[in-house]
């Protein structure tokens, strides 16, 4: 038996903005068509209309691309590398004990994260950012 994406079937049951766009464009154009053909000319609302899709179609264009740069940006700044190592190595401290005096006791100071838990943090933080759905109670419960 094989396996369906329901999710699948679903996102492409639904038109996206640029296809309800797309098709808002090929409907004009036939009513512009058919205008031609009985000698008319399209309305000043169809014509309006066109322009106000076109303008639409183009604000949408520039959306998604800003959107997938900065998807991108998130990613690599997320995902260890040898350029986040260079970024993020020794940037994170916590009070810790550094050494003992000549008592025998403890000198606090600044330790510095090591990169190991580091990349293992932004690995949790990756992991957890696209993941396709995030409860509701697991944020509320990071709060406390």
């Amino acid at each position: 038996m094989t396996d369906i994406d329901i999710e699948g079937l679903k996102a492409k049951a639904e038109p996206t903005a640029a296809e309800v766009c797309a098709r808002s464009m090929r409907d004009t154009l036939r009513r512009w068509d058919a205008a031609k053909g009985r000698g008319g000319y399209p309305t000043a609302m169809e014509r309006y209309a066109m322009a106000k899709v076109l303008e639409e179609r183009s604000s949408l264009i520039a959306q998604r691309a800003e959107l997938l740069a900065e998807n991108a940006r998130l990613r690599e700044a997320l995902t260890p590398s040898m350029h986040t190592k260079a970024a993020y190595i020794g940037e994170f401290k916590t009070s810790g004990i550094t050494d003992l005096d000549e008592d025998g006791d403890p000198v606090w100071g600044q330790v510095v994260i090591e990169w190991t838990a580091t990349k293992e943090i932004m690995a949790a933080i990756l992991a957890r950012a696209t993941q396709s759905t995030v409860s509701q109670d697991a944020g509320e419960k990071s709060r406390d």
